[in-house]
C-alpha cells in the first residue's frame, strides 16, 4: 500500500496571511542580545530637547530634515545621520540613531513637539 505524501506543517509563505508569517517569525527568530528596544517619544523627547537647545540646532541642526520638515521614512534619517557624521555632529548621530529605532508613526509625533516648549525640564 502507497503511503501518502506528509502534509507540511508549515503552508508556503506565499499561502499564509500576514499575522501567520509574523508568528512564525517570532517563533523561529531568536532574541538578539545587541538589538536594541524600540524607544517611546516620552523616552526620546529630553534628548531631542537637549539637542534642539544646543547652540546652532534651533532649527534641528543636521536632524533638520526630520524634526523641522517632517520627513519621517528611514531613508530621511539615515540620511540626517550621515549628515551628522560628517559635520562631526555625535549628539545628532546619537539621536539620529534613536529616532531610527522607532516607528514613523513616532517620529512624526516626536518631530511635531519639537518647537514645543520644553516639558522635561525641572522646575
Amino acid at each position: 500500500m502507497k503511503e501518502k505524501p506528509a502534509i507540511p506543517d508549515i503552508l508556503p509563505m506565499w499561502l499564509m496571511t500576514r499575522k501567520e508569517r509574523q508568528k512564525l517569525a517570532r517563533k523561529f527568530s531568536e532574541p538578539n542580545k545587541t538589538m536594541k528596544e524600540k524607544p517611546t517619544v516620552s523616552d526620546v523627547l529630553p534628548e531631542m530637547y537637549a539637542y534642539r537647545d544646543a547652540p546652532g540646532n534651533g532649527l534641528g541642526g543636521s536632524l533638520h530634515i526630520v524634526l523641522d520638515d517632517e520627513n519621517v521614512e528611514d531613508s530621511h534619517v539615515q540620511q540626517c545621520i550621515e549628515n551628522a557624521r560628517v559635520l562631526g555632529d555625535l549628539p545628532g548621530v546619537k539621536l539620529g540613531e534613536t529616532i531610527l529605532l522607532m516607528s514613523r508613526t513616532q517620529r512624526l509625533k516626536l518631530a511635531r513637539k519639537f518647537y514645543e516648549p520644553n516639558e522635561t525640564k525641572e522646575k
